[in-house]
C-alpha cells in the first residue's frame, strides 16, 4: 500500500509541473465562452430527456449492475469492431439508465468509431453535462474537435482533463498532439515524453476499480 501511493505521488509531482505550464497558456475569456456554451446547450437537451424518464421498479443498485454488465460487453465489442452487436448491449443499457454519462459516453464512442464526428459530439457534450469532471468525454471530444480542426476547444477540453486527473497518460498524449498539430513542437514533445513516463507506471487495472476487500 505505501508503494502505491509513492508512485501515485511521484507521478502526480511529474504531472504537476507541466500543469503550471497549462495555467500560463491558458486565455481564459474565449475558452470559458465556448465552453459555457457548450456546456449550456447540453444541459438542455439532457433536461428535455429527463422529462420522459421513469425510474425502473425495484432495487436501483441491481438495474445498476445490469447496465454495468451491459456497458461492459459493449467497450468489448467495440474493442473488436463489432459495432452493431455493441450497439445492441447499449440498448439495453440506456432502456435502464437513459440519464448515466457512462452509457451517454460510450453511445458517444459507437458513433465515434463510425466517423459520425457530430453525433459522437452530442453524447460526449450530454456526458459531461451531467458529470463534468469525465475524463474519458473530455478526452474523446478534445479529439474530435481536433479532427475538426477546432484548436482552441481541443487543447481546452484536454487541459480540463490533465488539471482533473494529472496521472492520465491518456490526457497527456491527446495535448501533446494537439499542440503538435498547431506547430508548438517542443512543448508537444514534453506532453508525449510526460504520457510515455506515466504510462510506463500505469496499472493495467486502475486502483479505484480494485475491491477495497478481496
Amino acid at each position: 500500500m505505501v508503494l502505491i501511493e509513492k508512485v501515485g505521488s511521484d507521478k502526480r509531482s511529474m504531472a504537476h509541473v507541466h500543469i503550471s505550464e497549462l495555467k500560463d497558456r491558458d486565455s481564459g475569456s474565449i475558452h470559458n465562452s465556448l465552453a459555457a456554451s457548450r456546456v449550456e446547450q447540453a444541459l438542455s437537451e439532457v433536461a428535455s430527456s429527463m422529462g420522459s424518464y421513469i425510474p425502473k421498479p425495484g432495487s436501483q443498485q441491481v438495474w445498476y449492475t445490469q447496465a454495468q454488465i451491459w456497458l461492459s460487453t459493449a467497450e468489448i465489442y467495440l474493442a473488436v469492431g463489432k459495432l452493431s452487436e455493441a450497439r445492441s448491449c447499449m440498448q439495453e443499457a440506456v432502456s435502464i439508465f437513459p440519464l448515466s454519462h457512462q452509457i451517454l459516453h460510450m453511445l458517444g464512442c459507437i458513433h465515434d468509431h463510425k466517423g459520425e464526428l457530430t453525433v459522437a459530439k452530442k453524447y460526449y457534450d450530454n456526458a459531461l453535462a451531467i458529470n463534468p469532471s469525465y475524463v474519458k468525454s473530455l478526452q474523446n471530444l478534445g479529439m474530435v474537435y481536433l479532427e475538426q480542426q477546432n484548436y482552441t476547444m481541443a487543447e481546452k477540453l484536454l487541459k480540463d482533463a490533465v488539471n482533473i486527473d494529472p496521472t492520465s497518460h491518456v490526457s497527456w498524449n491527446h495535448l501533446g498532439r494537439i499542440l503538435m498539430s498547431q506547430g508548438e513542437y517542443e512543448t508537444a514533445s514534453e506532453f508525449l515524453m510526460t504520457s510515455l513516463e506515466l504510462e510506463s507506471t500505469a496499472p493495467i487495472v486502475p486502483f479505484r476499480v480494485i475491491p477495497r476487500i478481496l
